[in-house]
C-alpha cells in the first residue's frame, strides 16, 4: 500500500473562513498545524466581489483577480501582510466588508524566499517548496517569442495557471501533464480548452514562453506528491451516481472545469460546509458570491470525491473534466494508519 509523504497537509495548505470587520484584523489560521502562506486566494461568500490574488514574491499587498484581466494592482487595503500562522487585512470590500463571510485559500511557498533560476534562456525568480510540489514563478518575457523559463518541480508541472501582471490580460489555466503542453483555458473564463503559444513545450525543468511583450508574468506550477495533492481527469455521465475519483486523500479543496467550453471554473472546499454533501461552489471566473441553491454535487471521502448530482459544469454528458485537489487528511499516514470519512 503506498502512504503519504506528508501526514499533516494543512502545514503547506489551509481554507481558512473569516467574517469581515470594515477595518483591520488579523485572522489567525485554524488547522492543525502553522502556516505562513506565500499565495492566498480570498473570496467574499456571499457579495460579489472579486477572487483576490497575491503572494510574498511579488509582495502580499499586490494583487490580481482571477476574474478578471486587469493589471497588477497595489493597496495595503487588502492583504497587507502574512505571519507564522496568520494574515492581515486592511478595509477593503473584497476584503474585509464588515459582517461579511469570505474563504481565503493559503499555499506555503519557501517564506517569500525567490532565488534566480537559470535553467532556461530567461532567468526568472523561482519560489519552491519542493515538499509539497510547488512553485510560484516571475519572469519577464523581455520581448522574446521563445525564450525558455525554469520552474523548479523536477517534473512536467500537471497543474499551472498564470497572468501578464503589467497590462490588462487573459489567464492561462493548463494541465500540461495531464491535457497537453499547450492546451489552455483561461481560469477568468468559460471558455474551452484549445491551443496556445503563450506557453508550452513542458518539461521536468522548462517551459517556453511565447509572449513577446517585455512584460512580467506571475505563474503558479504544481505537480502530484502522494497524499496530499492530485491532478487528473474524469468523463461525467449526467448521472446522480456519478464519477468516483480516487485521490489518496480526504480533499479540502477540488478544483474542476470541463473541457469543452459554456463551462465555468468551480472550486469547492472542506470549511465551507464542512460536511458532505459538499454544495456550495465558487468559481475563479466570476464575482458572484457562494451558490447555496445547487443540489447535491460533490462528495468528499476518505481517498477521494464522489459526484452525485447531474448537472453543467462539472457532471454533463459524457464530457471529460479536469481537477485539481489538495488534501485535508491523507488516506494511510505515513506509518501505515488509515484515516477516517467525516
Amino acid at each position: 500500500m503506498a502512504y503519504s509523504t506528508i501526514n499533516d497537509p494543512s502545514a503547506q495548505f489551509q481554507a481558512q473562513l473569516y467574517t469581515g470587520n470594515g477595518s483591520t484584523q488579523t485572522i489567525t489560521n485554524t488547522g492543525n498545524a502553522d502556516l505562513q502562506a506565500d499565495f492566498v486566494w480570498v473570496k467574499d461568500r456571499v457579495a460579489t466581489h472579486s477572487n483576490l490574488l497575491s503572494n510574498t514574491t511579488r509582495g502580499i499587498t499586490k494583487y490580481v483577480y482571477s476574474d478578471s484581466t486587469q493589471a497588477e494592482q497595489t493597496n495595503t487595503n487588502r492583504v497587507n501582510a502574512v505571519s507564522t500562522d496568520s494574515f492581515t487585512l486592511g478595509n477593503a470590500g473584497d476584503a474585509n466588508t464588515n459582517s461579511n463571510t469570505y474563504v481565503c485559500m493559503q499555499w506555503k511557498g519557501n517564506a517569500g524566499s525567490s532565488p534566480s533560476n537559470t535553467d532556461g534562456t530567461e532567468t526568472a525568480l523561482v519560489q519552491l517548496n519542493s515538499t509539497a510540489g510547488f512553485s510560484i514563478i516571475q519572469f519577464n518575457s523581455g520581448g522574446s517569442t521563445g525564450g525558455t523559463v525554469g520552474h523548479g518541480l523536477g517534473e512536467i508541472p500537471s497543474f499551472f495557471i498564470a497572468k501578464n501582471l503589467n497590462s490588462s490580460g487573459g489567464w492561462y489555466g493548463m494541465f500540461p501533464k495531464i491535457w497537453g503542453g499547450n492546451q489552455s483555458a483561461g481560469i477568468n473564463t468559460t471558455d474551452a480548452f484549445g491551443t496556445v503559444s503563450g506557453f508550452s513545450n513542458f518539461t521536468s525543468t522548462l517551459f517556453t514562453e511565447g509572449q513577446g511583450d517585455s512584460n512580467d508574468y506571475i505563474c503558479y506550477a504544481w505537480k502530484p506528491i502522494k497524499g496530499y495533492s492530485a491532478f487528473g481527469s474524469y468523463k461525467s455521465n449526467n448521472n446522480a451516481d456519478g464519477p468516483k475519483i480516487f485521490t489518496g486523500f480526504k480533499p479540502a479543496l477540488v478544483l474542476a472545469k470541463m473541457t469543452s467550453a459554456g463551462t465555468n471554473w468551480r472550486y469547492y472546499d472542506n470549511k465551507r460546509e464542512g460536511f458532505n454533501p459538499e454544495n456550495n461552489y465558487l468559481l475563479t471566473n466570476s464575482t458572484a458570491a457562494e451558490d447555496t441553491t445547487a443540489n447535491s454535487e460533490i462528495e468528499f471521502l476518505s481517498n477521494g470525491f464522489k459526484l452525485s448530482n447531474a448537472e453543467g459544469d462539472i457532471n454533463y454528458n459524457t464530457e471529460m473534466v479536469l481537477y485539481a485537489a489538495w488534501a485535508d487528511k491523507p488516506s494511510v499516514f505515513s506509518d501505515g494508519v488509515p484515516t477516517t470519512a467525516r
